[in-house]
């Protein structure tokens, strides 16, 4: 225990040389064909007002309706999770259902949105949001989180927080589930100005 928190433990999984050289390769498991495995941790980084969230939620809605050609690749229908960390949840759903309707992708409950729940990643991070998860009643195969500013904790530059962010993800993919998260280059300051202003007004 962890502070009262049930820790996961995963098995010490290990192989020998002989064993990796003469056991057959297991073909992968696309989640996006040719892009995206499950069980994966991804990262789209990119720059502030590249659409990255767009594309975010728009593959969150293709993999819960398993479209068979997403931007060319071949999705495979999965239960989605996507946490937002930086929009509000009617802005958020607005999102969604501009993409639903451009799209024509199939409304579907195989697809969960959640705003602004407090999802970080520290140590035990990776636990405790699974144990959430397990109050919640919710078993996502794919989760998609924006982003990982605004869920690390600590310092993004520095080599220690983000190792412990990272390792904070694996009880979650040791399960089979996938993580995509988005990282986003910091706004130009002229831009910061107004920025709390915009997210009080998104309750």
């Amino acid at each position: 225990l962890a502070g009262g928190l049930a820790i996961l433990v995963t098995p010490f999984l290990t192989r020998t040389m002989i064993q990796a050289i003469d056991s057959p390769l297991p073909d992968p498991t696309w989640l996006v064909e040719d892009l995206i495995t499950d069980g994966s941790r991804v990262l789209l980084f990119g720059e502030w007002g590249a659409f990255k969230s767009w594309l975010l939620a728009d593959l969150a809605c293709a993999i819960a309706n398993g479209v068979p050609a997403w931007d060319g690749h071949q999705t495979r229908q999965r239960r989605v999770l996507y946490i937002d960390e930086e929009m509000g949840q009617r802005r958020l759903e607005h999102r969604i259902r501009a993409i639903v309707a451009g799209q024509g992708y199939e409304p579907t409950d195989t697809l969960t949105l959640a705003s602004w729940q407090g999802v970080r990643f520290g140590t035990t991070g990776g636990h405790i949001l699974l144990e959430r998860l397990h109050a919640a009643k919710l078993n996502p195969d794919v989760i998609i989180i924006e982003s990982v500013r605004t869920t690390m904790v600590g310092n993004e530059n520095d080599a220690i927080d983000a190792n412990i962010f990272w390792n904070s993800l694996l009880p979650i993919t040791a399960l089979g589930k996938t993580i995509i998260l988005s990282h986003h280059m910091r706004k130009p300051k002229y831009l910061l100005h107004g920025q709390h202003e915009e997210r009080t007004r998104d309750k």
